[in-house]
């Protein structure tokens, strides 16, 4: 637990001679990767007297379970201005606020570490620089975030190879300092731009060391570009998080962009075709491999075949939906089965989601569409019998409509009665009037060509 909190290696804190000066100040995306020359400092080491505090402390933290409690007693009962050197100080203070720090007890652990800082010129440069990172951390864990960024960048401005995992906590400083309460949006916008620069220098950091920059660390970045609405960045990185981690969100994401491209206002029908495709492209491959398993995704999938003309798809992705039970028996999805397979031409499948979509129908219209079925399949009591239903529902289009051809149905089943009541209703409404009674006519001559022959056989 302590064996790099709360002291650095016995080497540095025995002083032999550090000589910690990196070469000159150099930039990366923006950003100061480390400082000028840094003198070497040749602090004192620690003597006998306190080198024997310091191994009795370690031996109480090393037992099990650490004796905190003691060593924390044992450490603040030393008289540190009389007897200490700042060297000795800054190694004590360190561990007190490496103890506090570890109970979470954050104020007393910065207080001890400022005074570990205050110290000055008698510290290791790598003492020093660990507690400037570290009270970066401790600001950032008590939601202080802003107040974090000047001890992080004190800190990183003197790395010369800072390690990813830091940048990349770094970058959540700078994104948290951009979301508190009452921030002016410029600012919060250069918090989140910073941001993003230190996650890309890490993944850059990393690639260059021939590892791989971490699945989260590009979940965080298209975020960043997500809300600057850099969609081009955002589809890159999509894009490359399902060629690397193929998970269902990632695919499922990834379509949801390529629709949201298709959307947009002002870009040419080439490009929305594109993109359109992409889109199904991209759904059906998470469909293959069976990571569609919501009613939504389902019946998305089942609407985007049906609109890029793939009906038998359509059809055969929302039934084995709903017949498994995770897409429900609502009326819009027997309107959408029904619409795949009257598309795909199996018109004897659509009557039964057909009827029980006009069944859950807040009017008569699906009632007309399931009598044109019924029709086109010679059906004629049946679709008779669907215009009777959508008429009595209600808020039928061309009720007119709807009567002429329930006369035609009643006339070709020879019910002749029934198709006059029909044709004669029809012909109230002016704009279908003229073929009504043309019809009334002739269905005059049928009944009587039709006694006439049933008087001859007779």
């Amino acid at each position: 637990m302590y064996s790099k909190g709360y002291t650095q290696n016995l080497d540095a804190l025995t002083n032999k001679e550090q000589d910690t000066s990196s070469a000159s100040s150099e930039t990366r995306n923006g950003i100061i990767l480390y400082g000028e020359d840094r003198p070497k400092r040749s602090p004192p080491s620690l003597r006998e007297r306190q080198y024997s505090k310091y191994m009795k402390v370690t031996e109480l933290i090393n037992l099990e379970p650490p004796q905190e409690e003691e060593a924390l007693a044992y450490l603040l009962d030393q008289n540190y201005e009389r007897s200490f050197n700042a060297y000795e100080r800054a190694v004590f203070y360190n561990i007190i606020a490496t103890i506090y720090q570890s109970q979470e007890k954050y104020q007393d652990a910065l207080k001890y570490f400022y005074l570990v800082l205050a110290q000055g010129n008698s510290l290791p440069y790598d003492l020093q620089d660990g507690v400037h990172f570290t009270i970066g951390q401790i600001h950032f864990a008590l939601e202080d975030y802003e107040a974090s960024l000047p001890y992080l960048n004190e800190w990183l401005i003197q790395q010369e190879d800072p390690p990813a995992h830091n940048l990349i906590f770094i970058a959540n400083a700078y994104y948290y300092s951009g979301t508190m309460n009452g921030l002016a949006q410029d600012k919060a916008n250069g918090f989140h731009r910073t941001a993003i620069k230190f996650i890309n220098q890490a993944i850059t950091s990393e690639e260059s060391k021939g590892k791989e920059a971490k699945e989260n660390w590009y979940v965080f970045l298209r975020m960043l570009y997500n809300n600057f609405e850099e969609n081009a960045k955002v589809i890159e990185i999509a894009e490359l998080l399902v060629t690397r981690w193929p998970k269902k969100e990632y695919w499922v994401q990834l379509s949801g962009l390529y629709a949201r491209e298709a959307a947009l206002e002002g870009i040419d029908e080439e490009k929305i075709k594109a993109f359109e495709e992409k889109q199904i492209t991209t759904l059906e491959m998470a469909h293959r491999q069976g990571m569609l398993d919501t009613a939504s995704e389902l019946q998305t999938m089942s609407q985007l075949f049906l609109y890029h003309d793939i009906p038998y798809k359509s059809s055969k992705t929302l039934s084995a939906a709903m017949d498994q039970g995770i897409s429900k028996n609502t009326y819009a999805n027997y309107n959408l089965l029904s619409m795949a397979y009257i598309k795909g031409q199996d018109i004897e499948k659509s009557v039964d989601p057909l009827t029980k979509a006009a069944e859950l129908s807040n009017d008569g219209d699906l009632y007309m569409r399931l009598a044109n079925i019924y029709l086109k399949l010679d059906k004629y009591a049946q679709g008779a019998q669907a215009i009777e239903k959508g008429i009595a529902k209600g808020s039928v289009n061309r009720p007119d409509i709807a009567r002429f051809q329930q006369g035609q149905a009643y006339a070709y089943m020879e019910e002749y009665d029934k198709a006059r009541k029909a044709f004669r209703l029809a012909s109230e409404d002016d704009r279908t009037k003229k073929n009504a009674t043309t019809w009334l006519k002739y269905i005059d001559g049928e009944e009587q060509r039709t006694k006439d022959i049933r008087e001859y056989l007779n």
